[in-house]
Parts: structure tokens; C-alpha cells; sequence
């Protein structure tokens, strides 16, 4: 289901080994046989489903908390990337700027 999304939406994502020793899914706890590589993208629809605004580049998440589940879930490459982003980064205040422009509505900020 989420590879038609991603092609739909031009996003790349290719298949690759997994890395040794392997990974267990979060979900069921099993053996890891694959990971998938993708592009690192945010995706604004509008209520008709129509692709809006796009943001390429992965979260500037260095010093912010990341949950225990996501964590386990991420490659050493997932890790390193939250950890120091690269200049292809958006914060979480930069991803709430197209959901104002997509609603009409500002967001008031974080207290």
C-alpha cells in the first residue's frame, strides 16, 4: 500500500539488505529480512487529496526528543540524520507554514 503511495507522489524509495545483525519490526516483533530506503519528504494535501506543497529533506530533530519506538525503529543512518541534519533539514514551526497557507488559519505558537 505505501509503495503505490510513494509512486504516486514521485517519491523515491528503493529495497536493500538489512544491516547485520538484523532489525525486528516494531509491529510484530519479528526478524528483519529487508529495509527500505527513501526519500525523506513531507506531503501537504488539500481535502480533495491534491498534492499542495511539498517539503524534501528530512526533521531537524537534533535535541529534540525522540519516542522510544521511533527509536528503535530507525537505522544507524535514521539516527545519524536526526542527530545532525544537513542543510536540507525543516523544523516542525517550518512544517506548520503550509498548513496555515492550505487552511487560511494562522497557528498560534508553541507555549
Amino acid at each position: 500500500m505505501i509503495e503505490r503511495i510513494w509512486r504516486y507522489f514521485g517519491v523515491w524509495y528503493q529495497r536493500v539488505a538489512e544491516g547485520s545483525p538484523p532489525g525486528t519490526d516494531w509491529l510484530t516483533g519479528k526478524r528483519l529480512s529487508y529495509d527500505i530506503a527513501h526519500q525523506d519528504a513531507v506531503l501537504y494535501l488539500d481535502a480533495a487529496g491534491r498534492e499542495r506543497f511539498l517539503v524534501v529533506g528530512s526533521p531537524d530533530a537534533a535535541g529534540a526528543p525522540i519516542a522510544p519506538a521511533l527509536r528503535r525503529f530507525l537505522s544507524v543512518q535514521g539516527h545519524a540524520d536526526l542527530s545532525h541534519p544537513d542543510v536540507s533539514t525543516w523544523t516542525a514551526a517550518e512544517a506548520l507554514g503550509p498548513i496555515a497557507w492550505l487552511t487560511g488559519r494562522p497557528i498560534p505558537p508553541a507555549s
